[in-house]
């Protein structure tokens, strides 16, 4: 027996909704990523005045956030040595 290796292309069965997706929507990601990226400008900051980089003692509530590792693999999926 043969199997095809050509991915189905899924359809939708609903409509979107805007209201009702930003009732649902989690903003945690959003959060998570805007909080990484002043953490990341402070350590720039911090190195260039030759100071030592801050310390951050919160950031696995960050990183384990599931849609920040869905993007994280998404990121490095596509590089193959990864």
């Amino acid at each position: 027996m043969r199997t095809s290796n050509r991915k189905k292309k899924l359809t939708a069965t609903i409509t979107f909704n805007e209201k009702i997706a930003k009732r649902y929507h989690d903003t945690r990601y959003y959060e998570a990523i805007i909080t990484l990226d002043h953490i990341f400008k402070k350590k720039l900051t911090a190195a260039s005045k030759n100071q030592p980089p801050p310390i951050h003692d919160d950031l696995m509530s960050i990183i384990s956030h599931p849609d920040v590792l869905k993007m994280a693999y998404r990121t490095i999926r596509k590089d193959k040595g990864a």
